[in-house]
Parts: C-alpha cells; sequence; structure tokens
C-alpha cells in the first residue's frame, strides 16, 4: 500500500503532494519500465527483453516504488520511480534520477529505510531541511497525510 503526504510553504503557501511507496504495482518487470522515464527506460526495456527468460528478477524490498529525492544544488524534493533489479549472475540495474531544474543527480531517498526495504515517510525534521520549489525559501512544514493508495 502506498500513502501520500503533502509540504506547504510558510512563506508562499505553495503545497506540493506526493504518492509515495508501491501500491499493488510490484510485478512484471517490463511492465514497471513503464514508471521509469527517460534513458533508464530504455536500458530497463533492454535488460528486460535481453534478459527477461535468463533470470532477471525483482529484488527483494522496495524494488519498485515512488520515492522522495533531493537536488543537492537546489535542495529541493522530488518524486520519482525507484526501480532495482537483478540478474540471477550478479549483475544489478538501479535507476538513476536527475533534477529536472539544474540536470544534477538526485539524492535519497529522503526518509528511513525500514527493515523491509522501503523507504519511510519522511518527518517533519526531514521536509524542514529543503526549499520550496516555487519560492526558494527554506520554509517547508510537512502537511496532512493525504491517501492510503493501490
Amino acid at each position: 500500500m502506498g500513502s501520500g503526504i503533502s509540504t506547504i510553504c510558510t512563506s508562499c503557501g505553495d503545497e506540493q503532494g506526493y504518492f509515495l511507496g508501491s501500491g499493488m504495482m510490484r510485478g512484471d518487470v517490463g511492465f514497471e519500465a513503464m514508471n521509469v522515464r527517460g534513458k533508464a527506460r530504455k536500458e530497463i526495456n533492454i535488460l528486460v527483453r535481453k534478459h527477461y527468460d535468463e533470470g532477471y528478477h525483482i529484488e527483494e524490498g522496495g524494488a519498485f516504488e515512488y520515492r522522495l529525492y533531493a537536488c543537492p544544488k537546489c535542495n529541493t524534493l522530488s518524486r520519482r520511480f525507484y526501480a532495482k533489479f537483478k540478474h540471477g549472475e550478479g549483475e544489478t540495474f538501479e535507476t538513476r534520477c536527475n533534477c529536472h531544474k539544474c540536470r544534477r543527480e538526485l539524492i535519497g531517498p529522503v526518509g528511513k529505510l525500514n527493515e523491509f526495504g522501503f523507504v519511510e515517510e519522511p518527518t517533519e525534521e526531514e521536509i524542514a531541511r529543503y526549499n520550496c520549489s516555487k519560492c526558494g525559501q527554506k520554509t517547508l512544514i510537512k502537511g496532512q497525510e493525504m491517501i492510503c493508495w493501490d
């Protein structure tokens, strides 16, 4: 089950919603690749076509889920689709994400990994470390938890 959180900027009032987690989407690697953008999607599709019958499998714990990431330059939050899978011979593929504004590689996930490998919702303290993507001020607060989603 996925969850939704929101952030609110106390300076400009901008509110952003983020649907995080995996819901019921855990399944076929080729289908999940449709949630990944750009070069990573092409890489997944090539690997799936080439190796699907040769033993690629979903890595246990958090292999496919939406996560919250941070840009080290802009210091803003972004939701991205995370995918990781492993070939039977030890090869691993893991998505990497870039900031849409400055193109730097995002860091994260924001939030702690639990014992099952899933990312927990970020705390108020974690949210407060980042700038508002609209006005640039470091005045974000965690809004209400929005919903649980599948």
